[in-house]
């Protein structure tokens, strides 16, 4: 079977529904929620110059997690583009708070490939840390990361895993988060990625998959991509990847937690 990769950032002014790429599975299990309390107001968009957007999630009170892909523009050929600003909880036109950006790093292996096999290492390398110049997340109204564990995976493989939820601003509905609550790991790669059954499409690239537990909200995944074939596979990256490197970025840039 062929596939054609899709990165699911929204990077030029939206149009019709039926113009952007999805990948939802029987039917569209998406809601729309109100960013009023957590989760959902630890979530927000990248805008950038030139229009178009990306999903993000607070895990600190300065640092967003989003995919790499995202700092990227996909004319003739990949150009760093990088957001201007990110406005968490956005919500019909307004936020819950609004900043600028003041730096940002992803991995430096990470190369944009619009070709990307399944299970390629540049995958598992879709993801990016964005420092904020303001502390807008400071209420507590951010994620833990939960770095997948062995058992994790094992659970996993054997369908066992618990039930998770992807929110983010989809391309067709970007002016109001959507969720998609219990939607299911499907596979683990030894890239450091996941397949998994969350309903999504352009836009929702770097929003996080999660779960809820007794001690609050834990990111497992970042959306990254779509392979659009006879049956779609949607990717995203997951906490083996990125728990690690996220720590010493937060310990350099935002020692608060």
């Amino acid at each position: 079977m062929v596939f054609l990769f899709v990165l699911l950032a929204v990077l030029a002014p939206g149009g019709p529904a039926a113009a952007q790429v999805q990948s939802f599975f029987g039917h569209d299990d998406r809601e729309f929620v109100v960013p009023d309390r957590m989760p959902w107001r630890a979530i927000g968009k990248f805008v950038f110059a030139g229009g178009g957007h990306c999903s993000g999630a607070m895990v600190s009170p300065r640092v967003v997690l989003t995919s790499a892909h995202c700092l990227f523009g996909m004319g003739i050929r990949p150009y760093f583009d990088p957001p201007e600003e990110f406005r968490l909880g956005f919500h019909k036109g307004r936020s819950v708070a609004v900043s600028h950006i003041a730096s940002f790093w992803y991995p430096r292996d990470y190369r944009v490939d619009e070709t990307a096999p399944i299970g390629s290492p540049e995958d598992g390398l879709d993801y990016a840390f964005v420092l904020l110049e303001d502390p807008i997340g400071a209420d507590g109204d951010f994620f833990s990361v939960h770095e997948l564990t062995g058992a994790d995976l094992h659970r996993g493989a054997a369908q066992a895993w618990q039930r998770l939820t992807q929110a983010g601003y989809s391309g067709d509905t970007s002016d109001q988060l959507t969720a998609h609550r219990r939607c299911d790991a499907v596979e683990f790669f030894s890239n450091n990625t996941m397949s998994h059954r969350c309903d999504i499409m352009q836009g929702d690239s770097g929003s996080p998959i999660f779960y809820q537990d007794e001690t609050g909200f834990s990111i497992v995944a970042v959306i990254s991509s779509i392979y659009q074939g006879r049956q779609s596979i949607n990717i995203a990256v997951d906490s083996r990847a990125f728990a690690r490197d996220l720590r010493r970025f937060l310990d350099r840039y935002d020692p608060s937690l």
